[in-house]
């Protein structure tokens, strides 16, 4: 029967991932759209990201990872409160998997993110940094 364990906790284990996998991503695209439309008083002027200062940028970039932070534990809170049951021996990629995920879903959903950081990015090289 432990090859019936290993099929066991495989399939919770894939059902864990799954889930977290679709609520990630139903959820990072909605948080991308609304903090895109947000900006730091003061230091936006204007225009689609051309006239953003670096700063605005920054900062608007590391309050939307919070939120997608955010928004990821409450992710892992629904999909724990499942009660799915141990996965066993793939316990390990179900508790290390929720992080990959976001990071993917962050690349595949969050545009306006990507283009913040890209931003920073190119105000840091001019400098020389």
């Amino acid at each position: 029967s432990r090859p019936a364990v290993w099929v066991s906790d495989f399939v919770l284990a894939a059902l864990h991932v799954t889930t977290c996998f679709f609520l990630t991503f139903v959820c990072v695209g909605p948080i991308d759209v609304v903090m895109a439309k947000m900006h730091v008083p003061g230091l936006y002027a204007g225009g689609f990201w051309s006239n953003e200062s670096w700063l605005d940028q920054a900062i608007m970039s590391t309050l939307t990872i919070i939120a997608d932070l955010a928004a990821l534990s409450a992710v892992q809170s629904l999909v724990d409160r499942l009660d799915l049951g141990s996965c066993g021996h793939f316990q390990q990629v179900v508790e290390t998997a929720p992080m990959l995920i976001l990071m993917l879903a962050v690349t595949a959903r969050q545009d306006a993110l990507l283009a913040r950081l890209k931003g920073v990015a190119a105000f840091l090289r001019s400098i020389g940094v």
